[in-house]
């Protein structure tokens, strides 16, 4: 699929004995274009290639509800739950899936067009990228006044980041 997953563990807690643990084993949009960019910064290559058809694949099947992470094929991450019989983590509970499932993080979008930008500087957008492009700026413009869950995943809120991630997003593929 071109999907890079954060981190191939489940139920990693926040802190020692702490009650909140992540499922880390998906694609996160923000990984895919940070790891994008940073490979574009160099030239074309594979791991480019793959970031820009996972995530043009996810902007546009969801467009402006384009959620902040996937499982590896594009599916949405499942909802998180208890695994029974696993201990998890010192002082922790195993779990799998991911509470962010019904987030919105309007930076996603954003970084989604900082990834199609390097990738066009690179002469590597088609059709299908250039609409994924048109779609997340239509988005941007959609959600923009929206609070978010930011790059942080708390309360919902108008973000500076979020915000300036758009604004970067938009300027780069302009």
């Amino acid at each position: 699929s071109g999907a890079m997953v954060a981190a191939a563990t489940t139920s990693l807690p926040e802190r020692l004995e702490g009650s909140r643990n992540y499922d880390y084993r998906y694609a996160w949009i923000r990984d895919q274009c940070y790891a994008g960019l940073a490979v574009a910064a160099h030239g074309p290559h594979p791991l480019l290639t793959g970031a820009v058809r996972f995530v043009t694949e996810r902007v546009l099947a969801d467009g402006p509800d384009l959620m902040p992470g996937y499982t590896v094929s594009g599916q949405p991450i499942p909802k998180e739950r208890r695994l029974r019989g696993l201990p998890g983590f010192p002082g922790g509970t195993a779990k799998a899936g991911n509470w962010v499932r019904g987030q919105f993080q309007l930076d996603a979008l954003g970084e989604s067009l900082s990834l199609l930008a390097a990738a066009a500087r690179h002469d590597m957008l088609g059709e299908e990228e250039w609409r994924a492009a048109s779609v997340a700026a239509d988005a941007i413009g959609k959600r923009w006044e929206e609070p978010d869950a930011g790059i942080w995943e708390l309360d919902n809120r108008r973000w500076a980041h979020s915000q300036l991630a758009c604004v970067s997003g938009l300027r780069a593929i302009a």
